[in-house]
C-alpha cells in the first residue's frame, strides 16, 4: 500500500475510488464505507482519504480522542486491500473551503471518479460542507458520489463514540464486537525499572499516545504478538501507583513464559478481558503476590474458554 503525508506532493497518476473519513479505528461502519470503495478495485485504483494531527492534545476529552494511532490504522487499511491512503496532517486541510477541497483535492489532485462515505460526512473550513454539498459538486465535475448508510449493532449505529466508552469503562468484549476485531496497543517496548525481575514478572513497557483513547486504568488478559506468534500476557494500562513519581501513562504487560530481550521492537498487545482496577501496594510483595494471581487468571482464561468466544 502505497501511503502519501505531504498534501503538497499528492498526485495521483490514475483514477480513484477515494472513501473519505477519519477512520480512527477502522471499525465496522468504517470498513462499510471503505468497502463500498474496494468493490471498485480492478476499475480505478482503491484510496482512503483521512488525516491525523501533529498536536498533542492534552486538554481533549479521552472519550473525543482517536481509538488507534496513525500506523495501527494504516496496518488495518492495508490488510483490507487499499491500494493508497492519503493521510496529511489536518492543519494542511483546515482553512481550505469545501468547494476548494473538493475541486483541488478530490478531483484534481486524486483524479476522484468515485467517493464513498457516511451520511455523516463533512468538509471544508469548519466542517462547512456536508453531503449534499459533497453530491452537488459530484455532479458538476464528473465524480459519482455514494453515501454509505450505517452499520447498526443492537438498532444503534457503530460508531467510535460508543466504541470509546466503551474503552473507558473496560468492557473489551464489546468494544472487540463494535471494532470489528480484537482491539490491540502497538507500540516500542521501551526501558522501565525493571522491578518486574525482582517478582520473577518481567515486564515490557509500551508508551501510551496521548492523542488516542486509553482504555481503563487496570489489568487485562490479552496476548502479546512476537514474530507472527501469539503469546498469552496480562497487560497493565495506567501510572504504576505503588512505584513513586509522576508518569505518564503506559501499557505494561508480562508476557507469560516468555522472558526475551525485546527493547527497541515494535510490538502488538492485544486485550481480552478486564481483570481488576488498577491498584496502589503497600510493599512490592503484595504486588508480586497480585501479578502471579493475575497470571493464574489469564492462563485459566484461555485454557477454558475457546478461541471463537473470546471476545464474549
Amino acid at each position: 500500500m502505497q501511503i502519501w503525508k505531504q498534501l503538497e506532493k499528492i498526485e495521483s497518476s490514475c483514477p480513484e475510488a477515494v472513501a473519505l473519513g477519519m477512520f480512527d479505528g477502522v471499525h465496522r461502519g468504517h470498513r462499510k464505507v471503505i468497502e463500498a470503495a474496494l468493490k471498485y478495485r480492478g476499475t480505478y485504483q482503491t484510496a482512503v482519504l483521512t488525516f491525523t494531527t501533529k498536536k498533542i492534545r492534552p486538554k481533549q476529552k479521552a472519550s473525543q480522542r482517536d481509538i488507534l494511532t496513525p500506523q495501527g490504522r494504516l496496518s488495518l487499511l492495508e490488510k483490507m486491500g487499499v491500494d493508497v491512503t492519503y493521510i496529511p496532517d489536518f492543519e494542511e486541510l483546515r482553512e481550505m473551503e469545501p468547494r476548494e477541497f473538493v475541486t483541488e483535492i478530490l478531483c484534481r489532485r486524486l483524479r476522484a471518479k468515485v467517493v464513498c462515505c457516511g451520511e455523516d460526512y463533512r468538509f471544508g473550513k469548519n466542517a462547512g460542507g456536508d453531503v449534499a454539498l459533497l453530491q452537488k459538486l459530484g455532479e458538476e465535475l464528473g465524480i459519482t458520489v455514494e453515501v454509505v448508510s450505517p452499520e447498526l449493532e443492537d438498532g444503534y449505529p457503530v460508531s467510535s463514540t460508543r466504541i470509546r466508552q466503551c474503552l473507558l469503562d473496560g468492557d473489551i468484549p464489546k468494544a472487540n464486537r463494535l471494532l470489528g476485531y480484537r482491539y490491540f496497543i502497538e507500540g516500542t517496548v521501551v526501558y522501565g525499572k525493571q522491578l518486574g525481575r525482582t517478582m520473577e514478572c518481567p515486564t515490557i513497557n509500551q508508551e501510551l499516545s496521548p492523542n488516542t483513547c486509553i482504555p481503563k486504568f487496570g489489568v487485562y488478559v490479552s496476548t502479546t504478538n512476537i514474530d507472527g506468534k501469539e503469546y498469552p500476557s496480562i497487560t497493565n494500562v495506567g501510572k504504576k501507583p505503588t512505584i513513586q513519581g509522576d508518569r505518564m501513562p503506559l501499557a505494561e504487560t508480562h508476557i507469560i513464559g516468555i522472558d526475551r530481550h525485546l527493547y527497541g521492537q515494535t510490538l502488538r498487545v492485544t486485550l481480552y478481558r478486564f481483570i481488576r482496577e488498577e491498584m496502589r501496594f503497600e510493599s512490592l510483595e503484595e504486588l508480586s503476590r497480585t501479578i502471579h494471581r493475575d497470571i493464574r487468571t489469564a492462563t485459566l482464561y484461555f485454557k477454558e474458554t475457546p478461541k471463537g468466544k473470546q471476545n464474549s
